[in-house]
């Protein structure tokens, strides 16, 4: 009897053990990858955003295929950007760097669930800066990213298929901001791409859109839970000489939006929105 006690001590002792060691190296990863972004931030030539940046790509990747890795760790870094899905199937991780020509360049994963192999992938977002403005009705695939940070992930669901729509944002260049909303479409046996015709506009159905607005002012674009809408300041030039200059265009107290009916996003102009 006393040799089956001592058994079933060495047995959880040696579980809790390994727990604990589990539990320390996924801190010690979260807190390394902490310290780089740090360092990124902080960062003042290119050359060494260049360096950390490849670090932390390599990091941050073996971190994420960890099962047992909480992402909550990573959402208060600096300049990370971390969204994810209610029914917790997608994981979104972007960050933006700003180099000495007054341009980003971004970075990114997507950790997805498979439902058929019941595990998640994870696929690395390669940012492709050429082409940005031709690409509203274009099929993205991660290895040709335009490039954001996503700072909002709205869930829907209709008919049994899961929507993922993403609210981004892009620094652009010194004169102008863009704002970005996007669906991530995730098929069986299938990597993530982005867009899809599912945003009915006044002039048709969109796979994405772009909102580009001066640099020294905010835009409002966001999902408002009471209303169920995806709702934005309407742009307009300071004046109407200057159409199609967005480095002047800003909010004109005005509000549009989409409103989720049936699996598409329909567009609602003069949105009454406080």
């Amino acid at each position: 009897m006393n040799n089956f006690k001592t058994y079933i001590l060495v047995i959880a002792g040696f579980i809790f053990f390994s727990e604990t060691a589990v539990a320390q190296e996924t801190n010690e990863s979260s807190l390394e990858i902490e310290v780089l972004f740090e360092k990124l931030f902080y960062a003042q030539s290119d050359s060494s955003k260049d360096s950390i940046n490849k670090v932390i790509i390599s990091k941050l990747e073996v971190y994420l295929f960890e099962p047992e890795n909480d992402y909550s760790e990573l959402e208060s870094l600096k300049n990370l950007y971390v969204v994810n899905s209610e029914d917790k199937y997608i994981f979104i991780f972007t960050w933006a760097t700003l180099y000495s020509d007054n341009k980003y360049k971004y970075f990114g994963f997507v950790k997805y669930y498979s439902k058929e192999l019941r595990k998640y992938y994870v696929e690395k977002l390669n940012h492709h800066s050429k082409g940005k403005d031709d690409i509203t009705n274009r099929t993205i695939m991660p290895d040709d990213w335009y490039g954001s940070v996503y700072y909002s992930l709205i869930y829907k669901k209709y008919k049994g298929k899961r929507q993922y729509i993403l609210l981004g944002w892009d620094g652009n260049d010194q004169f102008t901001n863009k704002k970005i909303i996007d669906i991530i479409v995730i098929e069986e046996g299938e990597i993530p791409v982005f867009g899809q015709d599912v945003f009915k506009t006044e002039t048709g159905f969109k796979k994405r859109l772009f909102f580009e607005y001066a640099e020294r002012v905010t835009m409002t674009l966001r999902y408002d839970k009471d209303s169920k809408m995806i709702i934005w300041d309407h742009l307009s030039p300071s004046k109407q000489e200057l159409v199609g200059h967005y480095e002047y265009y800003g909010p004109d107290m005005t509000y549009d939006g989409f409103i989720f009916e049936k699996g598409i996003w329909k567009f609602i102009s003069d949105v009454n929105f406080k």
